[in-house]
């Protein structure tokens, strides 16, 4: 299954948990694959990206939930950067 979310929430900014909350979303839909969409490229940060990882293994690590999603896209400034989970 693949899935794909904006990160921009409905106030037009990119919160703390955005990201974390997308992944585990198509986590709990099943989805081996979750692509990004950054329609803001200013928004974009790879730091920032990579600690929403982090932050979703912990929470499924806590909740004791198996890990689907093999890789994330993110889709910014017409590129595709591809992060394996």
């Amino acid at each position: 299954m693949f899935d794909i979310k904006t990160v921009i929430g409905e106030n037009g900014q990119l919160g703390r948990n955005n990201i974390k909350n997308k992944l585990q979303d198509g986590n709990s839909q099943g989805a081996e694959n979750v692509t990004l969409y950054f329609p803001n490229a200013e928004l974009y940060d790879e730091t920032f990206v990579l600690q929403s990882i982090r932050r979703y293994k912990e929470v499924l690590k806590k909740d004791r939930k198996e890990h689907l999603i093999a890789e994330m896209w993110v889709l910014v400034k017409g590129e595709i950067k591809k992060f394996r989970l």
